[in-house]
């Protein structure tokens, strides 16, 4: 142990000051791993190692015999880290690696060693598979050979495990849509469309789901969109990638909450012209929080292009205003010190802005509920949930629809 000790005084003094602008990249930025790998967790295997990865390379998950159990409901380990690799880290492929000499595998081929270990015996369960297909596909392999087959059949079986898991299959199933072939006469004429209504400018891609604006069921932020797409090959891509949301974890996972199966869902796409805004938000012309204060509007806002505020990925400044007294009540402040702009390349790009900054204004707040009152007078009086932006002084909506109070 004091070796042990030792080598952490070593990383302390030596190895993290001369590695400091990583580590201190990894803590403001956060991690953003390029796979997630399931190894095994004997001391020889080390799959920073194997692949000479960065901290911050690789996601990694490490147990007796590089087992990944079917998905079920009962949580566990394995599960979990899977499912936060792919939803929460946007990790795309998932490495299984097996070894050779591996002491799981070998008490799969020699199933006595664990009659004082039940809980190892328990967990290669979920091997059996493995040891099963060496046993009746290679009757006579001799013991060492039959232990290197279970441990590369048993890859194939956790490969086969890992697709029951929901993070993993929905993410398939989105990348085999994002594949599909579209007739040429149909993707023509959504780029002569796009040439001829919108002047061939950067576009956004957005979704339009018989799933949204439903009594007690909002979809809003559940869905893709694809900012500043500049080439009609990649407008094909974004409106496949726009389809493929249908499949979205957090809209499969609201859906099904709310008793709306797979096969009744449809998934239009709207093509809009891309703003550099300069602020943009959400906004709704009555208090979310409290139906008994309608004069209240609700205003929620950060700099720059407002995608991160409507998918809910950001804590945005956030204010109401109240027709009544006119007062102005802050419930929050934005903090960051970048915002999104569109890249002159396509897409969005960070850039810095000045920290501590408020983004609304007493002024565009009023301007702003003004607005939202004008919206809600257009549409009979109806509250509306309303995406705006502005470019400069100036105030664009982008879009607006029936505000939805979810169930609770």
């Amino acid at each position: 142990m004091n070796e042990l000790i030792g080598r952490v005084f070593h990383f302390e003094k030596q190895v993290f000051p001369s590695n400091l602008d990583l580590y201190a990249k990894l803590a403001t930025d956060g991690q953003s791993p390029k796979a997630l790998m399931i190894s095994c967790a004997d001391s020889r295997v080390v799959p920073e190692h194997i692949i000479q990865a960065q901290p911050g390379d690789l996601f990694v998950c490490r147990n007796a015999g590089n087992i990944v159990p079917p998905f079920a409901t009962a949580n566990g380990g394995v599960s979990s880290t899977v499912e936060y690799a792919v939803l929460a880290l946007g990790v795309r492929d998932i490495i299984v690696c097996g070894h050779s000499d591996c002491g799981a595998m070998k008490a799969l081929v020699h199933p006595e060693s664990l009659d004082t270990m039940p809980n190892v015996a328990a967990w290669l369960r979920h091997s059996h598979a493995a040891q099963r297909v060496a046993a009746e596909g290679y009757p006579e392999a001799e013991d060492h050979q039959r232990v290197r087959i279970v441990a590369m059949e048993n890859i194939v079986a956790q490969i086969a495990h890992l697709r029951t898991h929901p993070s993993v299959a929905l993410a398939q199933l989105r990348d085999e849509i994002v594949q599909w072939p579209v007739d040429a006469a149909t993707a023509a004429g959504w780029r002569a469309a796009w040439q001829s209504q919108l002047g061939g400018g950067g576009v956004f891609v957005r979704s339009s789901s018989n799933s949204e604006d439903l009594p007690g069921f909002s979809g809003a932020g559940l869905y893709t969109t694809v900012p500043n797409v500049k080439t009609g090959d990649a407008l094909e891509v974004a409106v496949k990638k726009v389809w493929a949301s249908v499949f979205n974890p957090e809209a499969w996972e609201a859906r099904t909450a709310a008793g709306f199966g797979a096969e009744s869902v449809l998934m239009g796409v709207f093509v809009q012209t891309a703003i550099d805004s300069t602020n943009a938000g959400v906004m709704i012309t009555r208090d979310p929080f409290d139906a008994g204060h309608p004069h209240i509007t609700y205003i929620s806002a950060k700099r720059g292009i407002g995608i991160r505020v409507v998918e809910g990925r950001r804590v945005a400044e956030q204010v109401m205003y109240s027709s009544w007294s006119k007062a102005i009540q802050v419930l929050s402040r934005s903090a960051e010190d970048t915002a999104l702009q569109l890249d002159k390349d396509g897409g969005v790009k960070e850039v810095p802005v000045e920290a501590g900054r408020n983004v609304l204004t007493d002024e565009l707040v009023v301007r702003l509920a003004n607005v939202g009152a004008a919206v809600k007078r257009t549409f009979n009086g109806v509250d509306q949930d309303i995406e705006w932006a502005t470019v400069g002084d100036r105030i664009v909506l982008l879009q607006a629809r029936p505000y939805v109070e979810r169930r609770r």
